[in-house]
Order: C-alpha cells, then structure tokens, then sequence
C-alpha cells in the first residue's frame, strides 16, 4: 500500500507566454506538515504558515527565498492565517479546538500570545486588517470536518498590542464553517460559509427551501453578510 505523508512545500511557478505550459523554477520543503497560507510582501519576499509536525508552524523568507524567520510552536495545532507591518508579524490559526493569536518582532521574537474559547470547535482563524492598527479573527470549525456537535463563528477585534476589545460569538444550531473572510470599504464583512442542512419536514417548506433540498444531508455554499457594526458593538 502507497501511503502519502504531507509535507509543508512552497512552489514557485513561472507562467510562459503560452498558456498551456508553465514550470517550477523555484521549490522548497520545510518538513512534515501542512502549508495553509502564503502571503507576498513589498519586498518581493513572503510569509507562509500552516502546520508542522503537528504544531503551529510560520516563516518568513526574503527576495531571494533566504529563510529569516523559522518559528515553531511548542503546542499542538496550526497557523491557518497572517499579517505583517514594518514592526512584525501577527500569525493566527488554532491549538486544542481554540482560537490562538500570536505576535513576532521583525526579527521573529514572540512578543504575545492568546488563546481564546469559543465553547465549539475552531480549527481555522481568518485574519482582517480593519485600519488604525486593529485586526478581526475570525475563528471557524474547518469545512472538510464530519459536522457532529456544536458550532458556530468566534470574531475577536484586537490591536496589534495584544488587546482585545471586542469577542463576539455567532451559535449555529447545524454546522457551519467559514473557509475565509473579507470586508468591503462599508465595514461589511463578506464570509463564504459552508453549511449542513438539516430540514426536518421538507414536504412543508419544498417552497422556500428548494435549493437546501436538492442538497439535503450534504453541505450547502452559500454568502452570508454581516454588517460589521451589528456583530461587533
């Protein structure tokens, strides 16, 4: 039997002028684990996260693919999402079914660490710079889980500092997950949710659920939208 190991791999493409074919010029593996996260930054290098070894795992490397930053954490979990300014990094994912927020210096020093319960399972964190040096996570169970128990949407507004001064919850009766996050100019947040339909007599609302009943048992996509001011005050 061929059994597959993940591996936490970074790939650089170079796209021809043809379409149809295009190489690697660039590849480089850092382990056993799993990259989630890959972010480029004004210097031409970039920042990627995910999980290695089955711990949260983040690195930083320059224009030339030199690695500058190689952080691992010492708890179970992972790295999911991350953001950077001139003075550091703020990297965000999950450990123990929490949500966990972390802060490095440029040089890759951890400054802070969090772990915030949501009472439900979060495996990912989605992070949104929202201006004067605040963020919002988004914290969600991860869309590929089997859906069994309590979930729902854990969305933390913090300052780069550590502070945090809003956490608001978002309980779902049937499963929910959201595998990523934006806002617009208006502060509405714009989340592509996964959800599993659960209808109990869908004789008695074929109408009003047509599409949830061509998908019933199995997991819907749709688009939610919240107002950012409602979820938060």
């Amino acid at each position: 039997m061929i059994r597959f190991i993940p591996v936490f791999l970074l790939i650089l493409l170079l796209s021809s002028c043809k379409k149809s074919e295009s190489d690697f010029i660039w590849e480089k593996s850092y382990g056993k684990g799993e990259a989630l996260f890959l972010k480029s930054s004004p210097d031409s290098g970039f920042i990627a996260c995910g999980e290695k070894e089955g711990k949260p795992y983040f690195i930083r490397l320059d224009k030339n693919r030199k690695l500058i930053i190689d952080f691992s954490s010492d708890n179970p979990g992972l790295f999911s999402s991350a953001w950077f300014d001139t003075s550091g990094y703020i990297s965000a994912g999950s450990s123990g079914g929490k949500m966990l927020l972390m802060r490095h210096s440029r040089t890759g020093i951890k400054l802070w660490e969090k772990s915030l319960d949501a009472g439900f399972q979060i495996d990912y964190t989605n992070l949104i710079y929202t201006g004067n040096g605040e963020l919002l996570a988004i914290g969600t169970a991860s869309p590929d889980s089997s859906g069994i128990g309590a979930t729902g949407l854990l969305f933390v507004r913090f300052d780069t500092t550590g502070i945090v001064t809003v956490q608001k919850k978002i309980t779902e009766t049937v499963f929910v997950a959201a595998a990523d996050a934006t806002i617009d100019k208006s502060g509405n947040i714009f989340l592509p949710l996964t959800r599993k339909a659960q209808v109990p007599n869908p004789r008695q609302v074929l109408q009003s659920l047509m599409i949830s009943l061509r998908n019933y048992g199995k997991q819907i996509f749709t688009i939610i939208r919240l107002s950012e001011h409602q979820v938060l005050q």
